[in-house]
């Protein structure tokens, strides 16, 4: 079916009546909330979710010289690298902070793309130093699904088994119905089964249609910003943008417009320190290759690799403290306590929300973000860097909830499990148990 004979493209779906809401996300337009957010957050336990929300976000990088970029920008091992596989890669700063991290797959010996990533570390080293290879933006949609029944869903809208399909492969389909070609990769961010689909941004709205149509019976919850870093917090996925900021969101050249400005939390906002993250602070060392030879952020990643100082934790909130705060508002005298959204604490995308934690006799032992709402686990939980040496799962820490100069709320917490998520991880996940949806 023709664009013409539709309604208007908003977020790479077509403008429905039954979207709740759009927001502003990234200077674009996205769906907000469409399917109710406690539908929604059911969906990758249950069912399955479809979300536009990263579509377009990426850079291509073609060139001999391409390969020797990424070996150099990142901390991960680039070689040996199969085509049409993805890697986890995390670029640093000379500090060593994350400066972004992002999906990235190869397509040819001399092509990559780098997906929903920020893109300012890439542009600012490239202009530091010259390579052989080319930068272009390509316009794409990004259409991920999670859940025990996101295969099934797929297989059924193009009417092929797709069983197959590794962890990280990205395998190019021919979808007869629609005459056109797109990629299947299995990778996602919810911690169990999740896949993508992906193609030219200008097909999108027609993919998703067909994929909604397929899932629509079998469940298929359509999921919105409002929702989407609940996955990453229940299933263990630190995320730029979301559980903290970019180092790059506070460079005085790139970024001179934001500084402090979007701080929030009880952290005192001139400390941009707490709100950014080192590798091995969210549990990423292990991907570090310091065989490589030179990387940006070698020297002070080896550094902390002799001192490790905080590690991340999940932290689950005291329902009591929680009510304190909903209370508030109807209580007069005090300023209330600062409002807790759902099913994220703080409006997203913002990963400069950062919340003092403090141990039993006061002293500061980490930093919480990203509080959420769980629907599934009925708990308040959140992503937590936590000194080392105080990580006991079922201690009692305290959460400082609030604006800083503001009121804030001393919240019980306890030290929980991290992951979160109890679901069945994707590499892991058993796929001879998901229904075959061709056969549908």
């Amino acid at each position: 079916m023709s664009h013409q004979n539709k309604k208007n493209v908003i977020g790479y779906m077509y403008e429905t009546a039954d979207v709740h809401s759009y927001a502003n996300v990234f200077g674009n337009l996205k769906p907000w909330e469409i399917d109710p957010w406690q539908e929604a957050s059911l969906s990758w336990k249950e069912t399955s979710y479809i979300h536009t929300g990263i579509s377009n976000f990426g850079l291509r990088l073609k060139g001999p010289e391409a390969q020797e970029f990424l070996r150099y920008a990142s901390v991960n091992k680039v070689e040996p690298w199969k085509l049409n596989r993805g890697k986890h890669l995390v670029f640093c700063d000379e500090k060593g902070l994350i400066a972004s991290h992002a999906l990235t797959n190869r397509f040819a010996e001399d092509e990559f793309i780098i997906y929903a990533a920020n893109p300012l570390q890439v542009f600012k080293l490239l202009k530091e130093k010259q390579y052989d290879l080319e930068l272009t933006m390509p316009d794409f949609f990004i259409y991920q699904m999670s859940g025990p029944l996101s295969l099934t869903i797929i297989e059924k809208a193009i009417g092929q088994d797709l069983h197959d399909i590794k962890f990280l492969e990205n395998r190019k389909v021919h979808w007869k119905t629609l005459g056109i070609n797109v990629e299947v990769q299995r990778i996602g961010m919810s911690g169990t089964l999740a896949y993508e689909v992906k193609g030219e941004g200008r097909l999108g709205p027609d993919v998703y249609d067909a994929l909604y149509n397929a899932g629509k019976p079998l469940g298929l919850k359509r999921l919105g910003w409002r929702t989407y870093m609940l996955n990453h917090t229940e299933g263990g996925y630190p995320q730029g943008n979301g559980s903290f900021a970019y180092s790059v969101d506070y460079d005085p050249i790139l970024t001179p417009h934001l500084s402090d400005s979007h701080n929030i939390g009880s952290v005192d906002p001139k400390d941009n320190r707490a709100r950014m993250r080192t590798p091995y602070e969210v549990d990423w060392g292990w991907m570090i290759d310091y065989e490589k030879g030179d990387f940006v952020g070698k020297d002070s990643l080896l550094e902390e690799r002799k001192h490790p100082k905080r590690r991340i934790t999940t932290l689950e909130w005291n329902v009591d403290d929680l009510v304190d705060i909903y209370r508030s508002l109807y209580e007069e005298g005090e300023e209330p306590y600062r409002y807790i959204e759902y099913p994220i604490g703080y409006l997203q995308p913002n990963g400069a929300n950062a919340d003092r934690v403090l141990d039993k006799n006061g002293n500061l032992v980490g930093v919480s973000s990203i509080v959420a709402y769980s629907n599934y686990y009925r708990k308040t939980i959140s992503q937590c860097i936590m000194d080392i040496d105080q990580i006991e799962e079922g201690k009692e820490v305290i959460v400082q909830w609030g604006d800083y100069g503001h009121r804030i709320k001393d919240v019980r917490a306890t030290i929980a499990r991290y992951p979160y998520s109890l679901l069945m991880e994707n590499k892991d996940y058993d796929i001879t148990s998901v229904p075959k949806g061709n056969e549908l």
